[in-house]
C-alpha cells in the first residue's frame, strides 16, 4: 500500500458515504442528468443558439462582456473583424451550452427529489441507501480507471517519477484493472 492507494481509499469512502446518504435514487438522477445533460447540451447547443441569435441583439449584448468595442477610445479593446464574429459565436455557443445544460440537470433533480420521496415513504429507505452505498464505489472505481486511463500516456514519458511508481505499486489500481476496457477507447482519442 503506498500514498495513492491511501488517496484513494479517502475518496472511496467519501463516496461512499455520499452514497449512502444519498440514496441509489438521487445518486442515479444525479449520474443520468449529468449525461444526459452532456448529451443534450452537445447536439443542442447550436439550436439554442440560433434561437437566441434570432431573438436578441448577441453582437450588442457581448461586445461590452467581451471588450470589443471596436473604437478608438478603448486602446484595449479587440480590433473589430471577422474575429469578433468568431468569438461572439464560441461565446453565444458556451453560453447555449450552460443554459441546456443547467436546464437537463434542474429537471433530473426534481424527477429524482420525487421519486426519492416515494421510496422513502414506501419504506425502502435502507436497501435505496445500500444501492446508493454500492452506486458511489462503483461510479468512483469508474472516474478512477477513467483518469488512470488519461494520466497513463504521460506517466509513460516519465518512467521512474513519482506518480508512475505510484500507479505502478497501487494495489487498488491493480485490482480495478478488470474496468481498464476505458483505457483503448481513450488512448485511441489522445
Amino acid at each position: 500500500m503506498n500514498w495513492l492507494d491511501i488517496l484513494l481509499l479517502l475518496i472511496f469512502l467519501k463516496s461512499a458515504i455520499e452514497g449512502f446518504t444519498r440514496g441509489f435514487v438521487l445518486s442515479a438522477f444525479r449520474i443520468l442528468g449529468v449525461l444526459t445533460a452532456l448529451y443534450v447540451g452537445l447536439f443542442y447547443r447550436d439550436t439554442a443558439a440560433n434561437f437566441i441569435k434570432g431573438n436578441v441583439n448577441v453582437n450588442e449584448a457581448l461586445k461590452p462582456v467581451l471588450n470589443m468595442t471596436g473604437s478608438r477610445a478603448n486602446p484595449g479593446a479587440l480590433p473589430a473583424g471577422p474575429a469578433i464574429d468568431s468569438l461572439v459565436q464560441m461565446a453565444l455557443s458556451a453560453i447555449s451550452f450552460l443554459i441546456i445544460f443547467l436546464a437537463v440537470q434542474l429537471l433530473f433533480a426534481v424527477l429524482g427529489f420525487f421519486v426519492n420521496g416515494m421510496f422513502r415513504f414506501s419504506g425502502l429507505s435502507l436497501p435505496n441507501r445500500i444501492l446508493g452505498f454500492l452506486l458511489g464505489l462503483l461510479s468512483t472505481s469508474l472516474w478512477v480507471v477513467l483518469i488512470n486511463s488519461v494520466i497513463t500516456p504521460f506517466v509513460m514519458a516519465w518512467p521512474g517519477s513519482v506518480l508512475e511508481r505510484g500507479i505502478s505499486g497501487s494495489y487498488i489500481l491493480q485490482k480495478l484493472k478488470f474496468l481498464d476496457f476505458i483505457t483503448p477507447v481513450v488512448i485511441k482519442l489522445i
